[in-house]
């Protein structure tokens, strides 16, 4: 009996598995009989990493003979099980930890604001639920949809996705439209229904507590309303190496009314959590890359880059110049670097695009309405809005800023506000936004253009250093920035990421432990392999030759020594190097082989399966009959 149910349980997971892989029918079947195996497998695991404890530490308590290996396994498998189980130094998943904001645990049943919408929750049939998100907070009541929270956006999704119904759809939409925070705190205030917890974004000022308190007598509401204040009010600061010439104190609090900045003592500070928009918003205070003109072919010697009647691009030939020679190869890599920058007309060309009225989307409500009204084709694309394009005063300020000395996003955004009467029109805020996240800052096209100049030629000391001097005072700010952010940020799901992250104690051992062992444990392979190949590789017929011949020449076409030895061969000899004859063996005979090889083993699983499945081979079980 204690082989017979293991054989039958082999026999229906194979028939199960089998199934789901051709048939969709079964497919939930082979779903159900994997997690099946992952438990199993997982049990399995605890019985292993058990077996391995008790008989190595026999062998340490004995004092065996090779008792000492015993115990350096013993406590690597310990240390690594351990630090992996409880993620020691893993950093938590970026994705859930809501930058910008601060919790405060407010129980569901304590949330004292409850939103209802005519309509019926949608019957499924079998055993489908509400989806996971909502679940705890969507219920039916006297004909209305009644839901308690703020409907969040992947909640919404979920309903959307949960009945396709135009009916259902347009009660989600107004259950949405209606479950949100007061106006004044949207986009401010959330409540998440998993992690139970009202949050904040950015720092509360003491009228904003006053205005949420006022909002429900509920102490537990006011409760979270404190507790949402303190941590708001949280200072951080840290000590910079330099800021940018263009931050200032009010700079800073133009970013946002939490930051603040030291120019004496260098200090930056924030009260509360920093978002990732304050963040790119501080790092963003360095010049713009400079655009490129069309420039007339010039330069005459063979060692002047084609453009340089450019004023700014005269004006960086000259003074690297100024610091050490530059040669042929150089100044033609100049050039590239320069034709590759952005010009005013490709910022223009981005703004018209951003302009052009895109088809409107209409809502399932308004779909339901044409449908009860009689309308016979209903389509879900609505009226395209109209076009809106750049006036000239609008293109002169662009043009005039892309002069300027120093060019930041934030000034272009002032000029164009200027330009149009107050305030910057929607669209074009948003192309330049999107145009200029493509765009680097002028120290970084300087550092791409030192690595440039480097790959054709050598510079100076001082070369260098003029164009990498921004670079480095824009990644010590960067740095400064990404550390007060750091410290400003609450960590609220500790265990959420991966257990072998970049940092974390398990990725140490792996990468500082595991893989020099590894390598070690290879290169000491390699004398073993090679020994054997001399053995073996002895060319008594013909195959054997063969076989000698082509391992000699993918050995020493993997090596320098292979380029030395056939370099010399002319360009129409070139298939005769070693480099060409290893490339030809590797994807011409080696895969040939390969794929031989793959279906020779597709074959063997099969029928090794098939004899499992139907008891003809038992030795899974221990039995070699």
């Amino acid at each position: 009996m204690k082989r017979t149910i293991p054989l039958a349980i082999t026999f229906l997971c194979g028939v199960v598995l089998l199934a789901a892989h051709f048939s969709p029918y079964t497919h939930r079947w082979g779903e159900a009989a994997m997690i099946w195996f992952d438990i199993l497998a997982s049990i399995a695991f605890l019985l292993g990493g058990g077996n391995l404890l008790k008989v190595h530490l026999k062998k340490v308590v004995t004092q065996q003979a090779g008792w000492a290996y015993s115990l350096i396994t013993v406590v690597a498998f310990v240390v690594t099980l351990w630090v992996g189980l409880v993620k020691w130094g893993v950093p938590p998943a970026a994705h859930l930890e809501h930058y910008g904001e601060s919790f405060a645990h407010l129980p569901l049943e304590e949330f004292p604001f409850t939103y209802s919408v005519p309509g019926q929750l949608p019957e499924k049939t079998g055993r489908v639920l509400l989806p996971a998100s909502v679940r705890a907070q969507l219920r039916q009541a006297d004909g209305q949809v009644v839901f308690r929270g703020w409907l969040l956006p992947n909640q919404k999704s979920d309903l959307l996705a949960y009945h396709p119904t135009l009916a259902w759809r347009c009660v989600v939409e107004q259950l949405a439209q209606a479950a949100q925070p007061p106006e004044p705190f949207r986009g401010k205030l959330a409540y998440y229904p998993e992690p139970q917890a009202l949050a904040f974004r950015g720092s509360m000022t003491a009228q904003q507590r006053a205005e949420l308190e006022a909002l429900s007598p509920s102490a537990a509401w006011r409760s979270a309303i404190v507790a949402l204040y303190e941590a708001g009010q949280r200072q951080t600061e840290v000590v910079v190496p330099s800021a940018p010439e263009r931050l200032t104190p009010e700079e800073a609090r133009k970013i946002s009314p939490a930051l603040d900045y030291d120019p004496a003592g260098r200090t930056l500070r924030i009260r509360g959590p920093m978002s990732l928009a304050e963040r790119e918003a501080l790092e963003r205070q360095f010049p713009l890359a400079r655009p490129k003109k069309v420039a007339d072919p010039g330069g005459t010697s063979s060692d002047q880059p084609r453009g340089l009647p450019e004023p700014y691009c005269q004006a960086l030939w000259k003074a690297l110049q100024e610091r050490g020679p530059l040669n042929a190869p150089q100044a033609e890599a100049f050039q590239t670097h320069w034709d590759r920058r952005w010009t005013v007309e490709q910022l223009l060309e981005a703004i018209r695009l951003a302009g052009l009225g895109e088809p409107t989307e209409k809502t399932a409500c308004q779909m339901l309405a044409e449908l009860q009204q009689g309308a016979s084709d209903i389509q879900p694309i609505g009226p395209r809005r109209p076009d809106q394009t750049l006036r000239p005063e609008q293109e002169a300020a662009i043009r005039a800023w892309a002069a300027s000395p120093r060019l930041y996003r934030e000034d272009l955004l002032d000029r164009l506000a200027q330009a149009s009467g107050g305030q910057t029109p929607a669209f074009l805020q948003t192309a330049v936004h999107n145009f200029f996240q493509q765009v680097p800052t002028e120290a970084e096209a300087k550092k791409t253009l030192c690595v440039a100049l480097l790959r054709a030629g050598p510079l100076t000391e001082a070369q260098r250093e003029f164009l990498l001097a921004d670079y480095r005072a824009q990644w010590a700010w960067r740095t400064a920035v990404g550390e007060l952010f750091r410290q400003a940020h609450r960590v609220k799901f500790p265990w959420s990421g991966q257990y072998n992250a970049g940092g974390s104690a398990f990725w140490w051992i792996y990468e500082y432990m595991f893989k020099p062992l590894t390598a070690t444990m290879f290169a000491l392979l390699a004398f073993y392999v090679a020994s054997a190949a001399f053995r073996a590789f002895r060319a008594k017929n013909l195959e054997a030759a063969l076989l000698l011949g082509t391992a000699f020449i993918v050995l020493l076409g993997r090596t320098a020594a292979g380029t030395l030895v056939t370099g010399w061969l002319p360009d129409w000899l070139g298939w005769l190097r070693v480099e060409e004859l290893t490339v030809l063996i590797m994807t011409v005979f080696n895969t040939a082989g390969t794929r031989a090889i793959m279906i020779g083993i597709a074959l063997g699983t099969a029928a090794t399966s098939l004899k499992i499945i139907l008891g003809m081979d038992r030795s899974y079980l221990g039995s070699d009959k």
